[in-house]
């Protein structure tokens, strides 16, 4: 085997250990029975009863079959104690014991022990099913889950500078370390505060992910681009898909305690995390852009320096790193945002350049909002079609993700990507298809309401949205690319003119021509105006080679953020505003995915009519 990979060229290989690496990383046979790990059924039940039952009357009437559709209990009622002393008496309404049912029902107590979701049979009895974590449903609902979407947004608005203006290596090992401190709080945490910094530094590895796919298109060439992002998407998918098999099979079949599933997840990602350090290579960047029109400046370091610079910022081949003052320093990091921010402005006219991309750049913000959010809900939709009960959850979800990975890989197929060979018109007609398809599969999942029907519906739309995702965002890197090398391009014919007829008018008038001649001043000969010969015709010809293009980053995460605002905005108008029910509220979405793939169909049909007139 590594005999093999040692004969395939250098990029397989990084692709190869770019989509090993994110493979790991999503390996976590946990992830279905999360809620299961964290919520005890029995506090669960003591919570609602202690709630309802006000009096004696009202905790003995409250029967959990009355609300199973809702909160997802099977059977159960509520007990009713009262404790009497000499000093005080006390009354309180808890869930009923497990010894109070009956292993077989009868007409006495049609309720029977495995009818009660906090209850199991043992040996012959009925007694209180372990917990792992002792939370209610309302606090994993509300108090645990909600922080990672709180902390989603500043995450990426962290990790996207942090890439940026130290390393994308740093940023993504941040993100991995994020990674395995989620794992060993879930194993080892017990405080609901422990669980809610669980749910932070989970946002931060997803955040990192991310950054992570903008990375990739720093490690491959323009023409590997739709390669290498569908096959680590794949990659990702595919992973997601195994570990849920195996979570199903170790937990329905072996019998395995959830505790089992958390560990192989912990494992999984620290070997991840380790390759990680050695897959994430600095990229050697330079991203130097001038404040003013996004134009790109020489590299820092190396042989040439950036004309934003002076002498005293020079690169440590010029002018030694420990002389370098305070002030410089400083001014290095001001040089920095001001390259920060003209990428952020790069972006923005790169969208308004292609009016096709920002067609496209829209629809993504949104489809990408209502896909997260109707994927986010899964377990719940899966639990409520199947009757409360979680079982088997893992399995349908490994379809989706088996049927998202062939999506993710079809625009490969299809080579999409690939120079002349589809028009930009063809590309929106190729998206509007696949929005129009998955529309279709949304609004049968919403209406029929059926297990088998609606989760068949949403794995194909899974599909199809993992197919229009893919797509849209090498759009968005090429073209940001393609528009770098023009403007650099541009820039450096016009810095070339300005070299040349600076040099001339500043050496001596009987020796330019010999000079001009040659090619090559004199490497101790000095200009006017104190710029060395790195500043001649030839030097500068030698800097004209273009540095990095400008950030994926920015773009990526100016994209995935636009996208969390608008599905927390959702979200909270939905559940906490409107308060509707699941099937209600995942409406909401749907609705609007279907809506936004209507116009960007109309808005690219006119335009391609526009176009051709």
């Amino acid at each position: 085997m590594l005999s093999y990979i040692h004969t395939l060229p250098k990029v397989h290989v990084k692709i190869i250990g770019l989509c090993v690496f994110i493979g790991l990383l999503s390996f976590k046979p946990s992830e279905p029975y999360l809620s299961q790990y964290l919520i005890c059924n029995l506090k669960t039940a003591t919570e609602a009863c202690a709630e309802a039952g006000t009096s004696q009357a009202d905790c003995t009437s409250l029967s959990f079959k009355t609300v199973a559709a809702e909160n997802g209990y099977t059977a159960g009622g509520c007990w009713w104690s009262q404790t009497q002393s000499s000093s005080f008496n006390s009354t309180s309404c808890s869930a009923q014991p497990c010894s109070a049912y009956p292993l077989k029902a009868t007409t006495q107590s049609p309720v029977r022990c495995a009818d009660v979701n906090y209850c199991v049979e043992k040996s012959g009895t009925c007694e209180a099913a372990t917990c792992y974590k002792n939370f209610s449903e309302n606090e994993v609902n509300n108090s645990i889950y909600p922080w990672s979407t709180y902390a989603y947004l500043p995450a990426l608005l962290f990790l996207c500078p942090l890439a940026e203006l130290v390393s994308y290596r740093l940023a993504i090992l941040v993100g991995i370390a994020g990674r395995v401190t989620t794992r060993f709080l879930l194993l080892f945490g017990s405080s609901l505060s422990a669980m809610q910094l669980m749910q932070v530094t989970y946002s931060i590895g997803t955040a990192a992910e991310d950054v992570f796919y903008a990375y990739i298109f720093y490690s491959v060439t323009t023409d590997m681009f739709q390669t290498t992002m569908s096959t680590t998407r794949t990659s990702a998918l595919v992973s997601c898909l195994v570990a849920s098999i195996l979570g199903d099979l170790l937990v329905t079949q072996a019998s395995v305690p959830l505790t089992d599933l958390q560990v192989i997840s912990c494992v999984m990602v620290c070997i991840g995390a380790a390759l990680g350090y050695f897959v994430i290579l600095p990229s050697g960047k330079t991203r130097q852009f001038l404040e003013l029109g996004g134009i790109p400046l020489p590299a820092v370091a190396g042989s040439a320096k950036s004309t934003a610079f002076d002498d005293s910022l020079a690169s440590p081949s010029v002018q030694n790193e420990e002389a370098v003052s305070f002030e410089s320093r400083k001014e290095v990091w001001r040089q920095k945002w001001l390259v920060f921010l003209s990428q952020i402005k790069f972006f923005r006219i790169t969208l308004q350049q292609n009016a096709h991309l920002s067609n496209q750049v829209l629809y993504w913000i949104v489809a990408n909002a209502t896909f997260t959010e109707i994927f986010g809900y899964e377990v719940a939709v899966f639990q409520q079609l199947n009757g409360g009960n979680n079982k088997w959850n893992g399995s349908v979800l490994s379809v989706m993700l088996l049927l998202g990975s062939v999506g993710a890989m079809l625009p490969v197929v299809l080579k999409v990507d690939s120079p002349g060979l589809y028009s930009v018109h063809a590309v929106n007609t190729i998206i509007g298809l696949a929005g129009a398809a998955g529309s279709t599969f949304l609004l049968v999942f919403a209406y029929v309401w059926t297990a088998i029907a609606s989760l068949a519906m949403l794995s194909l739309f899974v599909a199809c949205w993992q197919f229009i995702s893919c797509i849209i965002l090498v759009q968005v890197a090429t073209e940001l690319k393609l528009l770098h090398d023009k403007t650099w391009a541009t820039h450096a014919a016009l810095r070339d003119i300005e070299v040349t007829t600076s040099y001339i008018m500043t050496s001596k008038s009987d020796d330019a021509t010999n000079i001009l001649a040659q090619g090559m001043p004199n490497s101790s000969s000095k200009n006017s105006a104190g710029a060395d010969s790195s500043s001649s015709p030839s030097a500068s010809a030698s800097s004209s080679t273009p540095p990095e293009p400008p950030s994926y980053a920015i773009a990526i995460v100016s994209l995935v953020a636009a996208s969390v605002v608008l599905q927390n905005l959702t979200v909270a108008i939905v559940f906490s505003g409107l308060q509707l029910k699941l099937r209600e509220s995942l409406l909401v979405p749907v609705y609007l995915f279907v809506i936004f793939t209507f116009i960007f169909v109309c808005a690219s049909f006119f335009r391609r009519i526009w176009y051709s007139e």
